[in-house]
């Protein structure tokens, strides 16, 4: 698999938002509002012939990730990032994998737990790590929060 990033500098990607570079489906409503965050790099990966973002590597070591409910493995229960991915997060000095659930969760685990807690799979789409959910911490949701002051 071949990785790059593009500097977005507040910009979004060249590419329209909620658009893969070379097929023109739309994606989910949640990797859209999450790619027009403008955060960081995004990170593209060739899936199969086409390039597709994967996440965004921010400034700040962090590699975001959106996380559709048929991405996360159910036996072991358990969420994957390329292993090509994961090898450039670490030679880019990425410090944390945060994924974005589709049910508003935000899990994060250090990208290091990936390589001493984590295992290698590869189920047709490429090797991939990945990481069981008791690996995983719970970010507390800004909107968690104030419903609980309501």
């Amino acid at each position: 698999m071949n990785l790059k990033t593009e500097k977005s500098h507040g910009q979004p990607p060249s590419i329209p938002v909620g658009l893969s570079r070379n097929d023109g489906r739309r994606a989910s409503a949640v990797t859209q509002l999450y790619h027009r965050s403008g955060d960081g790099e995004p990170v593209y990966c060739d899936n199969g012939g086409r390039e597709v973002v994967v996440g965004t590597l921010g400034s700040d070591g962090v590699f975001r990730k959106t996380v559709e409910a048929n991405h996360v493995l159910r036996r072991p229960a358990a969420i994957a990032v390329q292993l090509s991915v994961m090898n450039f997060l670490k030679s880019r000095g990425c410090l944390t994998v945060e994924a974005h659930l589709y049910d508003g969760r935000v899990l994060y685990a250090p990208l290091e737990r990936f390589w001493t807690r984590g295992f290698e799979l590869d189920r047709g789409y490429g090797k991939q790590r990945a990481l069981g959910l008791a690996h995983w911490e719970q970010r507390n949701s800004p909107q968690l929060s104030l419903q609980g002051l309501l």
